[in-house]
């Protein structure tokens, strides 16, 4: 890092924007990520967030200063990276520059001025902050990049949220398509309407007959039954459209989530998951609005001005020079739009994480007394998620709503004066005149209609754009072909472990052999590497380094589902779902619910189901808060023996139990004969242990039995003395 900074000229690269863009980060780490898409893309080039992370992968730490440096210099981006000792310092720069703030976060200094400075946030979108804000929340550390010689430009094609997006089936597109005809059938009718009225005038008042007015109303009442019954079966098709689109994209999308490996998991709040899978129905919706009947206007449109430019050229101009107004006011503010819209989103996922949050972890919240901290800390983030409505509202409900709004007002009083001055040219006829004002309206009207399927549209695509964060993401590997253990033996070669490309190891050259039916115990101090692990050997981290085998079997040959059904894992982190007690149990089995309670009944660990009134059928609740933490663990531990696992992973997962439902789980599992992994603190827990490994800084430092250990004075002993003093 320098120390200070001085002025430096401007960069001999224009910048391709006024603005800064808003790039919204999708995971809590990605900050320095979405802050350096957001730069590249103010000088000219775009860069999609799923494809950069593939090279620069923020992990579960996120990004440091120099890491971004390394991203824009890979870009051919001149790089500097200052500490700068005080916020005023930062009037020195020129362009925008990237800060570290708050001593967490990366965001985009866009320019400082003499009250305010402007910072686009990648977790809450643009923003002014006072100079005073500036100072309390920079942390020092500014990186300054602009153009190399090399430096590239390029751009995003149109649409590319859209893509990769399970989005339409055949039978969606086949009712699309008669959606379709029956609006081409309609545009009939709207290219009618001024021809019958243009007949009807200048037939009457060339001729007055009260005889042709009957066969007139009696024609128009004809083509308005004809028009309702189209409207009525379009809807209809419409409806089952967007109804299989909807469960297409939602089945998609949720089915794509599953398969993404656990990591992805790990670096996103369920929170934010759970609101980009919410987002699937507002996109459903959506569609079934206004963003399809705009699309449908857009050809009644195009029939409406067809028909003017075919009365006269002129008028067809004049139309649409109106009608181009209002397309130049979307397209100017565009960008302010879809700002203010991924700021509102992002605020919005925040506070339902927040209360996501409140409502698993209540119990601590109301016995640590900070029930009404919580709530501030919500209604922060909701009252920004509501500035930012408010600013979208202001742009899209007032200016621009305010400017369609007054063209559907004055526009067909507009047609109608021009039409009679064109008359009275004798360019036109009456007839023409009188038509070309009531389809006017019509043209207006669908501006309307059109401006909302816009701002719609728009909307849906700030969702496609977390959804895409989902269908982008690489789904886990389906192994091999092997569909069964030859032998419940496990073998872990010089594994090493880390969370992204350039983090340290977590784990760095691990060692384990494990025979069949052996029973082995995993211990050191916290962080030591033990539950990563655990882990990877149920296949749920894969490793960087080195290799895991299963009965003389590289794991990556068995296939993946198979490999799991044989190997069984249950954490101190109990999770069961919001269903029945036997539903739970044969979560993942095969048997019956007769065969599943009368196993469940044998194990005699969870004998406490049969005295609750409804037994075996009672609903557990959300995070099973309606049982205790050693029952919820009895639960899962009969859940996974219900497996039948050759091999069983444990990690503390007796750590909520009474000694007696200990003793009784350990004779359970000495009975099974399946090869036993047990990751624990608690060592009395691991004494009986044929061989115990012990971990430290991501190494095994030491194995033996217990005896053994205790007797070389070494980490084991060290550690037994600390957590459980040997007794004389």
């Amino acid at each position: 890092m320098n120390i200070g900074i001085t002025r430096r000229p401007r960069a001999h690269h224009e910048p391709a924007l006024r603005r800064v863009p808003t790039v919204m980060q999708l995971s809590q780490t990605e900050c320095g990520l979405a802050s350096s898409i957001a730069l590249l893309s103010y000088y000219g080039r775009d860069e999609e967030l799923a494809e950069l992370r593939k090279e620069f992968e923020a992990g579960r730490d996120g990004l440091s200063a120099k890491r971004i440096g390394d991203l824009l210099r890979s870009r051919n981006m001149d790089v500097a990276i200052y500490r700068v000792r005080a916020a005023r310092g930062l009037k020195a720069f020129l362009n925008p520059v990237i800060l570290y703030w708050e001593n967490y976060h990366f965001v985009v200094l866009e320019s400082v001025g003499k009250r305010h400075a402007v910072i686009v946030d990648p977790a809450a979108g643009r923003r002014k902050v006072t100079l005073d804000e500036l100072e309390k929340s920079f942390s020092g550390v500014a990186i300054d990049a602009t153009p190399g010689a090399d430096f590239e430009r390029k751009r995003m094609p149109v649409l590319h949220e859209w893509r990769n997006i399970p989005l339409l089936t055949r039978a969606a597109a086949r009712q699309l398509g008669f959606t379709a005809i029956l609006a081409i059938c309609g545009y009939a009718a709207t290219l009618g309407l001024p021809f019958i009225t243009q007949w009807a005038v200048n037939s009457f008042t060339s001729s007055p007959d009260s005889s042709r007015l009957s066969t007139l109303l009696a024609l128009v009442a004809a083509a308005a039954v004809g028009f309702y019954a189209l409207q009525v079966i379009r809807t209809h098709v419409l409806a089952h459209a967007v109804t299989l689109i909807g469960s297409h994209l939602m089945f998609g999308t949720f089915s794509r989530l599953l398969s993404l490996p656990y990591k992805y998991f790990s670096t996103r709040s369920p929170g934010e998951l759970l609101f980009r899978l919410n987002s699937v129905n507002s996109i459903r919706d959506l569609l079934s609005a206004r963003f399809v009947q705009g699309a449908l206007d857009i050809g009644t449109a195009l029939c409406v001005l067809g028909y003017m430019f075919w009365v006269s050229w002129e008028i067809g101009l004049v139309a649409l020079g109106i009608y181009s107004l209002t397309i130049v006011v979307l397209m100017a503010t565009r960008r302010q739009v879809n700002e203010a819209l991924d700021s509102e989103i992002s605020q919005m996922s925040k506070s339902q994480a927040i209360q996501l949050d409140a409502t698993v972890t209540i119990e601590t919240i109301k016995m640590g007394g900070y029930s009404a901290q919580f709530l501030n800390r919500w209604n922060d983030e909701y009252a920004r998620s509501l500035t930012a409505m408010k600013r979208r509202m202001r742009l899209q409900q007032g200016w621009i709503s305010g400017l369609v709004s007054t063209i559907q007002l004055a526009g067909p009083l507009a047609m109608l004066l021009i039409g009679l001055h064109m008359v009275s040219t004798g360019t036109i006829s009456l007839g023409a005149a009188v038509a070309i004002q009531a389809v006017s309206g019509m043209l207006f009207a669908v501006a309307s209609s059109i401006f909302a399927a816009y701002n719609e549209f728009v909307e849906a695509s700030r969702y496609m754009s977390r959804i895409h964060d989902i269908t982008s993401a690489e789904p886990e590997s389906a192994g091999g072909d092997l569909d069964s253990l030859a032998a419940a033996s496990v073998h872990v070669d010089s594994v090493q472990f880390r969370f992204d490309k350039h983090s340290a190891n977590v784990l760095d050259g691990v060692d384990l052999d494990i025979p069949a039916g052996a029973k082995v115990s995993l211990v050191g101090a916290s962080g030591s590497g033990k539950s990563t692990l655990g882990r990877i050997i149920c296949g749920l981290y894969q490793p960087t380094g080195g290799t895991i085998r299963f009965g003389g079997r590289d794991s990556r040959d068995y296939a993946t589902d198979a490999l799991r059904s044989e190997i069984g894992y249950v954490s101190q982190e109990v999770h069961l779902h919001n269903r029945t007690v036997v539903d739970n149990l044969k979560a993942g089995a095969t048997m019956d619910d007769d065969e599943v309670i009368a196993f469940a009944r044998s194990l005699g660990i969870i004998d406490f189901v049969d005295a609750l009134p409804m037994g075996y059928n009672t609903v557990i609740s959300e995070m099973g808060a309606n049982f205790s933490g050693g029952q919820r663990q009895r639960l899962a531990l009969a859940r996974t023996l219900l497996k039948r696992p050759a091999i069983l992973v444990l990690d503390e997962a007796t750590a909520a139990l009474d000694s007696l439902n200990e003793r009784r789980v350990t004779e359970i599992l000495e009975n099974l004969g399946c090869t036993q992994i047990i990751i624990a603190h608690r060592l009395s827990t691991v004494r009986t242990s044929d061989v115990i490994y012990v971990l430290d800084g991501g190494r095994v430092v030491e194995c033996g039995d217990h005896d053994e250990l205790i007797g070389s004075g070494g980490h084991y002993s060290e550690l037994y003395g600390r957590l459980e003093p040997v007794t004389a």
